[in-house]
Formats: C-alpha cells, sequence, structure tokens
C-alpha cells in the first residue's frame, strides 16, 4: 500500500488530502494498475471514516484515474506512458489556443505574470515553485478570456499539477524555471505570436523527453 508520513497524515484530514495522494501514487506507478481500492481498509490507514475515502475514490474515478467493478467497490485504471503523453499533448494545444486567443486582445495586463516570475526567480522552495508554476500557468489561460478553454483547464489542473510534482522530482536545474516563464511574458508583450507558440511547444517537450527516457519501462508495465 502506499507510504505515508505520520506527521502528514492524521485523523483530521478530508477527502482532498487523500485524493491527492492516491492520485500522485496513480500517477507515479505506487498504485498499479487493477489495484484494488479498499474503503474499509483504506479508512483505517488514514486514521478517518469511509466519507473521506468514497469522496476521493468517486472523484478518481471521473478524473479517469478509478474504474467501479460490478461486483462493487473500486480498482486502478493505471497511468500509462499514452496517458502522460496525451497529457502533454493537450496541454500544448490548450495554451497554443490561449495564446491566439489573448493576442486578439487589446487590454492584454500581464502585471500578475510579472509578479509571478519575480517570486520564481527568488529561489523558492520546490513546494513553491510548484505552486508559483501551477497559478503562472492558470493566469495564462485567463488572459485568452475564454470561459470554456479556461474550465477545461482547470479540470485538468489536479491532474497537471501532480504530474508537475513527478517531473520536478527528476528536473533539478530549477533556476532556468524563471528564466522560460519570463520568456513567456516577453513574447506575450511584444505581441510575437510565433515564437510563443514554439515557446510553448519547447516547454513540454523536455518533460515528456525527460519522463520517456527515465521511465518508458515503467510506463509500459503499468498499463
Amino acid at each position: 500500500m502506499l507510504k505515508k508520513s505520520a506527521d502528514r497524515f492524521s485523523r483530521s484530514l478530508f477527502a482532498r488530502d487523500i485524493l491527492q495522494h492516491l492520485r500522485l501514487g496513480i500517477i507515479t506507478g505506487e498504485l498499479k494498475a487493477n489495484h484494488r481500492l479498499v474503503e474499509s481498509q483504506l479508512a483505517e490507514e488514514y486514521g478517518v471514516s469511509r466519507g473521506p475515502v468514497r469522496s476521493a475514490i468517486h472523484a478518481l474515478e471521473q478524473q479517469g484515474l478509478v474504474r467501479s467493478l460490478p461486483s462493487g467497490g473500486a480498482e486502478v485504471v493505471g497511468f500509462s506512458q499514452k496517458h502522460a503523453i496525451d497529457l502533454f499533448i493537450v496541454r500544448t494545444q490548450m495554451e497554443q489556443f490561449a495564446a491566439q486567443l489573448m493576442m486578439q486582445r487589446s487590454d492584454l495586463d500581464t502585471g500578475i505574470l510579472h509578479s509571478i516570475t519575480n517570486d520564481m526567480a527568488n529561489e523558492p522552495s520546490i513546494e513553491k515553485l510548484h505552486d508559483l508554476d501551477m497559478q503562472f500557468h492558470l493566469e495564462f489561460m485567463k488572459l485568452a478570456d475564454n470561459w470554456a478553454l479556461l474550465q477545461s483547464w482547470v479540470t485538468l489542473s489536479p491532474i497537471i499539477s501532480d504530474m508537475l510534482t513527478f517531473t520536478n522530482s527528476l528536473f533539478k536545474d530549477y533556476h532556468l524555471v524563471a528564466a522560460n516563464h519570463k520568456q513567456y511574458v516577453e513574447f506575450i508583450e511584444k505581441r510575437q505570436l510565433e515564437p510563443l507558440l514554439h515557446k510553448i511547444v519547447v516547454n513540454f517537450e523536455f518533460p515528456k523527453k525527460l519522463i520517456s527516457e527515465r521511465f518508458g519501462g515503467f510506463f509500459a508495465d503499468n498499463k
């Protein structure tokens, strides 16, 4: 079963915390495909009632990471290399579409993006850098001023967040993160669409390549 820290997990856990822990376990392969998720067992291990566990499992099913069984209960679907690559492809297309839409606006305000990249440059902790990265891309999507596109990103954001946690554990040159995001802002302010579209592709190619090279075999086994 999943390893957990006694300090992190206590009886005050809510469904969101359990959801995040289980989801990260699925994405990293600690919880493999066909693994049974037993409410009573998980509730005992987390020190909570079945309610938060049931809510977490239901959310995982909605996110396509868990499936209900005809006999009752649920099992892990798994997170394969294809799942990871699919996510990178969709993120690339969503952000490129957002870039195209924002370039049509005459009232772009990049102030919050500047603020986030400045915070990134101040060498924050890896946890804080993760949060800043997620915040940057959320604000980037907001600049497109497209409700449906933003909601699509928000729906995927929990899995995006855990994938970012995973790739950050493999990528150690954190000082490059601020520089990469500053280029986004420069291209937006200069209204340079083509360089921005190219930057978006490049930004996702490296983590995609990193995962493929490092965990290709693991992902293949985790279908």
